[in-house]
Parts: structure tokens; sequence; C-alpha cells
């Protein structure tokens, strides 16, 4: 995304952010952003998972079976694979406290950078 989300005058906003404590391994910055005409807020993540490989986490998201064992996952599953990439695109449905049922479109990929070094993409 080449939009800056830092920058105030971009519309987004910082909702949460949940620092590393006690070496728990995980950071999390949460930006929000209004969209004219709408109720609905685009959303956008910065997660960081310490001691986790992204070959880790592809393995856990390709487990669907044990993530529908969550009591709150109503339904996860692979909608659409792209043939000689490792792009996946999920379905998932999940219980939400005091709401209805959510669901949500989830776009995972990986970018392989110039550095050698791996980013997930999940949008």
């Amino acid at each position: 995304m080449a939009e800056n989300y830092t920058d105030k005058s971009s519309g987004w906003t910082r909702a949460i952010q949940k620092l590393e404590k006690n070496n728990d391994g995980f950071e999390c910055i949460i930006y929000q952003k209004k969209v004219e005409g709408s109720k609905v807020n685009l959303i956008r993540s910065d997660s960081k998972l310490k001691g986790v490989t992204v070959q880790q986490y592809k393995a856990f998201m390709g487990d669907t079976d044990k993530i529908k064992n969550d009591k709150a996952i109503q339904d996860f599953r692979i909608i659409e694979e792209f043939p000689g990439t490792d792009r996946k695109i999920y379905y998932m449905e999940m219980k939400m406290p005091l709401m209805k049922n959510r669901t949500a479109l989830l776009d995972l990929t990986t970018i392989e950078k110039d550095d050698g070094k791996s980013v997930l993409m999940l949008s």
C-alpha cells in the first residue's frame, strides 16, 4: 500500500497498539480509516510474531481443520488457490461477543525481498 498510513492527513488513525510484553513475542499496531458513504472502516494491521517463521505461519493457516476446532470459528476454508504461487484466499466466519457473526476474506501471499527476507502479506 503506497499510502502513508502514519500521516494524519491520509485519514488513517492508530486504533490499537500492542507492544511486546514479558517476551511474549507479539507486537501489533492496528490502523483504521473511515470509508466515505459507508459504516465500514478499512483496517490495516502491522504485526510481528517473533520466533515464528513465515513457513510456520503458512503451515498454521493451511491447517483449516485445526482452525475450525476453535469454538469462536464457525467456518474457515480455502476458497481459491493460485497455481505456481503460494497465494491463497480464505473464507472465515467467526462469533463475536455481543454482536452478529462476522465474516472475512483473507488474501495470504508471501513477498520475497531483495535482501533475502520474506514478508507475509495478509489482506
